[in-house]
């Protein structure tokens, strides 16, 4: 897949990213955003390179996917019930 948009960075609400299209590990040829955000050690790959698409889209797509994951990171964490206590409310229900 040719390349439409070579890597690039912006800055947005105070965070720097650096996005650039790449193939993932596998060797598979489809081409994936892979991009960095200042503050955050990690390298993620949230979608495909679109053929067309503009550095605005990239960038907001990015925003957007980047945004709901720190949403889902700083809700508090649900622990599941032990099979045990389902047990328990499942037969109390009958």
């Amino acid at each position: 897949m040719r390349r439409t948009i070579e890597a690039f960075e912006f800055e947005h609400g105070g965070r720097t990213y650096v996005c650039s299209p790449e193939a993932r590990a596998g060797g598979k040829k489809e081409m994936w955003w892979w991009f960095r955000v200042s503050g955050d050690a990690q390298r993620y790959a949230p979608f495909e390179v679109v053929a067309g698409e503009s550095r605005d889209a990239v960038a907001k797509r990015v925003v957007e996917w980047h945004a709901a994951l720190l949403e889902r990171r700083s809700a508090p964490a649900v622990s599941p019930q032990a099979w045990w206590q389902r047990r328990k409310q499942a037969a109390s229900g009958e």
